[in-house]
């Protein structure tokens, strides 16, 4: 801009789910964690009306091109604030296991008035999934969200032309897994059956939460001299769920020593 601002655009991507509400979704999730969780610079996108969004560049540098030449305690510094921000996920509460897409109908009415806060993530539109007819939320137990998987699964098994495949499984000939229609029927009922004993009964699990599932080194801006967080993007596809179906702890925060046992001192 004349002002010296920077701006990007974002368009989604064919494979991100579908486009309207992958952007619909993506808006409020950003809007949400910069004003309720307080991100830094989450958000600052300006619907437009299309599938696209424009927010302001990013300041600072990706964590990842000064990752690996930083000290232990520096490390420690980046830590201490990823931990902060992921507290802060865990202290907010939702009742319905959905994608954030109708919490701020007063302020994108315009965009968001015809959805139903049903999930934007990629396993609900891949390979066909989205043209199925199966219950797509809100969901108010996590019970009832699981058994809608269940039934979404079974449902694209007996009516798409292909046998949908898992997104993360290593398929081949024997002895690798090869599915069948017969075979992953027979897994799903299974998996009704056993549904309400597998699935945990703490509340603090139970509950829904938003959180960053994608929270890797090339998603996270910090200031390269002070190591302060300016900001995280790619809230893409991100939903409310129990803590039970979200990635906890960010790869890079793996510990990859020697075992310290118990004295953390």
């Amino acid at each position: 801009m004349d002002n010296g601002l920077q701006v990007v655009a974002k368009l989604p991507n064919p494979n991100a789910g579908i486009p309207y509400y992958t952007t619909a979704s993506e808006i409020t999730t950003m809007d949400f964690a910069r004003t309720v969780l307080q991100i830094p610079r989450s958000a600052g996108s300006n619907p437009v009306g299309a599938e696209f969004i424009i927010m302001e560049k990013m300041p600072g540098v990706l964590l990842w091109d000064i990752w690996w030449d930083l000290q232990p305690y520096q490390k420690l510094k980046v830590f201490a604030q990823v931990v902060r921000y992921m507290k802060r996920w865990t202290n907010v509460h939702h009742r319905q296991v959905r994608s954030l897409s109708t919490s701020m109908r007063e302020i994108l009415l315009a965009i968001l008035s015809l959805l139903s806060g049903q999930p934007s993530n990629r396993e609900w539109s891949d390979k066909g999934r989205q043209d199925i007819k199966c219950d797509r939320g809100p969901w108010s137990s996590l019970v009832n969200y699981r058994k809608a998987i269940g039934d979404r699964e079974t449902t694209a098994i007996k009516t798409l032309s292909h046998t949908p495949k898992h997104l993360a499984m290593i398929y081949g000939p024997e002895p690798l897994y090869l599915p069948t229609v017969e075979k992953k029927l027979e897994a799903l009922q299974c998996y009704s059956q056993i549904l309400d004993t597998l699935l945990p009964s703490d509340p603090s699990l139970t509950a829904g939460h938003l959180w960053h599932n994608d929270l890797h080194h090339e998603n996270i801006f910090v200031d390269p001299d002070s190591l302060q967080i300016l900001g995280i993007i790619d809230w893409q596809s991100i939903q409310i769920a129990p803590l039970t179906d979200h990635c906890l702890d960010a790869s890079f925060l793996d510990y990859q020593g020697s075992d310290v046992g118990d004295n953390l001192s």
